[in-house]
């Protein structure tokens, strides 16, 4: 296994979550904000998180629509995906992200956050989760 950055890009926000292969722990890093679709400035960010923390591998989820078929989104994120290629010769791993904001509010609610506190974790909960998705496929790959 690998140190994995997972990303979950919104149009303002970019949530991220981390896997240390030395620990082997997986947790929410943090959410960046810019401003609406300059992704240039998230871009960045991630080449700056790459260092930082000796990514190895990026998982970056790929908003599909309920049916499976790419929506209007996945054209952005293909295109971060694209550019961000051109920064780094790390491998740049699609993840199927539909339904993962829904599942982070419900673990969120869980752990008894607040409609206001979960707007801030939402983020980069959705990231620990498209996170978890690339790990479980790494273990059945192996």
């Amino acid at each position: 296994m690998r140190n994995v950055l997972a990303l979950d890009l919104g149009t303002k926000t970019l949530g991220k979550a981390f896997y240390n292969k030395v620990t082997k722990i997986a947790l929410p890093v943090g959410v960046f904000r810019f401003t609406a679709k300059h992704y240039f400035k998230a871009r960045a960010d991630v080449i700056k998180e790459i260092k930082v923390r000796n990514a190895e591998v990026i998982a970056l989820g790929l908003p599909l629509n309920s049916d499976g078929t790419e929506s209007e989104r996945s054209e952005s994120v293909r295109r971060f995906k694209h550019d961000l290629a051109l920064e780094t010769s790390l491998p740049i791993v699609l993840i199927d992200e539909r339904y993962t904001t829904l599942e982070a509010q419900d673990r969120l609610h869980a752990l008894g956050y607040s409609s206001k506190t979960m707007k801030n974790k939402i983020d980069e909960t959705s990231a620990l989760i498209i996170l978890e998705t690339y790990l479980k496929k790494e273990e059945q790959n192996d």
